[in-house]
């Protein structure tokens, strides 16, 4: 029998979106810190939990600038996929 190794590495961009007023969950707990990729980032909005969600210009300006950073990615030769 012929034990064969492989070595799996895997390349992955982590997005972390915060509000910056968040009572549900502080800025404190996010886990962008932990998490193993070099190719990570956050994007902080001025709003609670719940506003960074339904408050209508938030709600824009988050999804634009995570439309952005997926774009920019996506061009980059990330190999991002939805």
């Amino acid at each position: 029998m012929v034990a064969l190794l492989i070595s799996l590495v895997l390349i992955y961009m982590f997005l972390n979106v915060v509000a910056q007023r968040d009572d549900s969950i502080g800025l404190a707990s996010s886990i962008a810190h932990i998490v193993g990729s070099n190719d990570k980032d956050i994007i902080e909005f001025p709003s609670s939990h719940v506003g960074l969600i339904i408050r209508q210009q938030v709600h824009k300006a988050v999804w634009l600038k995570v439309g952005d950073w997926s774009k920019h990615k996506s061009q980059a030769g990330s190999g991002i996929c939805f």
